[in-house]
């Protein structure tokens, strides 16, 4: 009997549970969260409990001994980003991405669990890089998860790379390098594009649903077309070359309207396609990608599990560039002697010029304007006087700046989220302005509002008419209250 390999998928509102081996199916499991709540007498379970009883419960009905398990999780608890860098050897690759990505991201790097890949363009000197991330609080939740109950993680990664996994098994899909991937469940939907096999973009809606419980296929299919467009503006000459649907149920009409709104081919795929079983469903499916043994379909694996700072301690020992001790000392030893020495020479300069600077000052004849203040209230007043006529060129050079924010921000308002107030400042800011959003989000989740906080934030710092004002978007606080019977997230930005 060959190595089985058990995977879990964490979903919004779902496990998936599949067992492997040698990348046959043998066994599957099913749950909803809410499940628990109607049948347990407790009422508002915690959610981490909630998850370990469905945990329990999937690895019993699929007969499960192994304690090594690996991990999909829902898209949303990552950033995906993607950006240009000057083409360059992988070591100064490695240590550039560190650097640069912070640019783009609502976060300190050192926050995340993060892992990247990269395509260098030769004919045009450039490396494409497809970055992924995961708050480190949010690696460690699930993880602790799954160590609570004696399981060993073996590896983590998002649920849209899983599927890429299954899908380039097929031999048929093996060639595609530019396509876009949907996969969507009855609560929850995922739309990442995929560019020289990397992932540059990734967006999380929620499924809308008419008054009859059914998916509201316009309300979908206007949300699938605003992201798709938003991505275009981003790529312009992005154009994948097929446009892959994973879903439970084959919704022709979908597929049919895509196409024409599109301009692509559009193809459904079930989970039945994979596993020949109809009882499947996409979460099981998801399970089953991380599960498989071979990379040899898709290579791209990041690594979670490796603290990065571990990562890069590695890396740099293997590089050759580290100093020995004894040259470190050496070194050290003359840096001392050359700052004593410095200092030195620069002290009885630095008295001489002084000398100087205090006579030629006590001759010099001050305008009546400032002949009551002191020399360092003459240097302050000048200064503020250059602030402000730096202020002045700059919003007389770009009078549109301010006001084009009040048609830039709404247009990346996530499902769900509004603005109650939008101040700016430029007063004595010559570089920039400063700016502070407030609002807040209703979807009748906590994850969910969270989420969608984090994803409005993403958006604004890769927005590039925002990058071209503020160098920083921050999350200031963010907290959940009841107003007026409804649970709401309220939230504060500062963009600066």
């Amino acid at each position: 009997m060959g190595k089985r390999q058990v995977g879990l998928y964490f979903g919004g509102d779902s496990l998936g549970g599949i067992v492997m081996e040698k990348d046959q199916m043998v066994s599957f499991a099913h749950y909803e969260l809410a499940s628990l709540q109607e049948e347990s007498k407790v009422e508002n379970l915690n959610e981490d409990v909630k998850w370990e009883a469905l945990i329990n419960r999937a690895l019993r009905d699929m007969g499960v001994e192994e304690k090594e398990v690996f991990l999909a999780v829902a898209d949303k608890e990552f950033i995906f980003r993607s950006f240009e860098m000057p083409a360059m050897r992988k070591k100064e690759l490695e240590a550039a991405v560190a650097f640069e990505v912070e640019k783009y991201i609502p976060f300190k790097l050192d926050q995340l669990r993060w892992d990247f890949t990269y395509k260098t363009i030769a004919r045009d000197k450039k490396t494409i890089v497809s970055f992924i991330g995961i708050r480190e609080a949010s690696f460690q939740r699930f993880y602790d998860i799954v160590t609570r109950l004696d399981l060993e993680p073996a590896r983590m990664e998002p649920s849209s790379l899983a599927l890429v996994r299954m899908i380039k098994s097929f031999k048929r899909y093996q060639k595609l390098k530019n396509f876009a991937l949907l996969d969507y469940t009855t609560t929850e939907a995922y739309l990442t594009f995929f560019h020289e096999n990397m992932p540059v973009f990734n967006r999380y809606f929620t499924v809308p649903h008419n008054d009859a419980g059914e998916t509201d296929l316009e309300k979908f299919i206007e949300t699938i077309r605003v992201s798709f467009q938003y991505f275009q503006r981003e790529m312009r000459s992005y154009q994948p070359g097929a446009f892959l649907v994973v879903a439970d149920v084959r919704e022709e009409k979908l597929a049919q309207v895509l196409h024409e709104e599109l301009q692509t081919e559009v193809e459904i795929l079930m989970p039945y396609d994979f596993l020949e079983r109809a009882e499947t469903r996409v979460e099981n499916l998801k399970a089953a990608g991380i599960a498989v043994a071979s990379d040899a379909a898709y290579s791209f694996r990041p690594d979670f599990l490796t603290h990065p700072e571990e990562k890069l301690k590695a890396r740099a020992a293997s590089s050759g560039v580290s100093l020995k001790g004894g040259l470190l000392v050496f070194l050290s030893g003359l840096a001392v002697f050359a700052v004593v020495f410095f200092s030195m020479v620069l002290n009885n300069i630095a008295t001489n010029r002084a000398s100087e600077l205090a006579g030629q000052r006590s001759a010099m004849v001050r305008p009546s304007e400032v002949a009551a203040m002191s020399w360092d209230e003459v240097q302050a007043d000048i200064i503020r006087k250059n602030k402000g006529s730096a202020v002045l060129a700059g919003l007389a050079a770009k009078p549109q700046t301010v006001s084009g924010l009040v048609y830039k921000i709404p247009r990346l308002l996530p499902q769900g989220l509004w603005l109650e107030k939008l101040e700016v400042n430029n007063s004595g800011e010559a570089s920039g302005c400063r700016a502070q959003l407030s609002g807040a989000v209703f979807l009748a989740d906590n994850n969910k509002e969270r989420a969608a906080v984090d994803r409005f934030i993403a958006d604004l710092s890769a927005a590039p008419d925002i990058r071209k004002l503020f160098s920083q978007v921050e999350l200031v606080s963010s907290e959940r209250k009841n107003d007026k019977g409804f649970d709401l997230t309220f939230f504060a930005i500062k963009m600066e």
